[in-house]
């Protein structure tokens, strides 16, 4: 009987190793995935801002974080630079939160837009569809898997 209780005491030990264990690699593999996804959008913001790049119109999970990280030098909107009024049921760019970015965009895309981008996380058939929407000439550019559109001959 004394092996058993000695077993007891030493299973809550081996299930608490293979819970650490189990939760080490839950998260490393979480770092990984997300140190990742930071490097890209470091590279990103640098080809921003080497592009003169101010004004991006973009979807909402790039558009604060670029914006916070850059300490507002590079102005993001949610919604691509499309008025919520203009979207579709259940197009993504009916997602923002602040709408002073979303008129900074609109009004430097009227002033000035060699100062402006449009900017994809991945590619999507929203994509295709907004950019031939526009009906204007873009160039576009891939850091990562980000796709930079501006205007064509603009930097």
């Amino acid at each position: 009987a004394w092996w058993l209780s000695t077993f007891r005491g030493k299973l809550k030990y081996l299930i608490l190793l293979l819970i650490f264990i189990n939760n080490m690699t839950y998260i490393s593999h979480h770092l990984l995935y997300f140190g990742e996804r930071e490097i890209e959008r470091t590279e990103l913001i640098s080809k921003l801002n080497e592009m003169e790049i101010k004004y991006v119109g973009t979807g909402y999970w790039q558009a604060y974080p670029i914006t916070f990280i850059t300490k507002e030098q590079i102005i993001c909107t949610g919604r691509y630079g499309v008025s919520s009024r203009h979207a579709r049921k259940g197009d993504p760019v009916t997602f923002d939160r602040y709408d002073p970015y979303h008129e900074k965009f609109r009004e430097a895309l009227r002033n000035n837009p060699r100062s402006c981008a449009f900017v994809f996380e991945d590619s999507s058939d929203y994509e295709k569809n907004f950019i031939n929407s526009l009906e204007i000439p873009l160039d576009r550019m891939t850091v990562g898997r980000y796709k930079i559109y501006t205007l064509q001959g603009g930097t």
